[in-house]
């Protein structure tokens, strides 16, 4: 009677930990999931940023390079040759 009892509280005890480790593995399926789709969201906002930031810089550097350009052209003149 006893082996009985014993064989059927392990068998209690097995069952009870194959359900607690299908559920472990299920939720952390579903938080591997939840992770893949932040990191691309995460991803897909650090590019949009990114690409913000470089038309930005672009802008600048042409606004800076245009400023250069007319500078110069103001600087060089007090070296020119004298006309006449």
């Amino acid at each position: 009677m006893e082996s009985r009892e014993h064989k059927l509280h392990a068998a209690t005890e097995i069952h009870r930990l194959n359900r607690d480790v299908a559920d472990a593995l299920a939720r952390i399926q579903e938080k591997l999931n939840s992770i893949a789709d932040t990191v691309g969201k995460v991803v897909n906002l650090c590019e949009g940023k990114l690409r913000q930031h470089e038309l930005v810089f672009q802008r600048d550097l042409g606004y800076f390079c245009q400023g250069q350009a007319t500078h110069s052209h103001k600087y060089f003149r007090y070296f020119e040759e004298p006309s006449g």
